[in-house]
């Protein structure tokens, strides 16, 4: 799990690239990394945290 960092933004659990969302972020708000593709979901949104998604199986 990651937290929003200093400027503001937040920063992929895989590869740390900075993050942005058009979306307005509440829990349950996907999004993907554009350097590596890897989907992480906000599972809090007070205090914000996001999680990579899991693939089922």
């Amino acid at each position: 799990m990651i937290k929003q960092n200093k400027s503001g933004l937040y920063n992929c659990p895989e590869c740390d690239n900075p993050l942005t969302s058009e979306k307005e972020i509440k829990q349950g708000t996907v999004v993907e990394c554009p350097a590596c593709g890897t989907e992480s979901e906000f599972i809090t949104v007070k205090p914000p945290q996001l999680a990579p998604l899991e693939e089922e199986k």
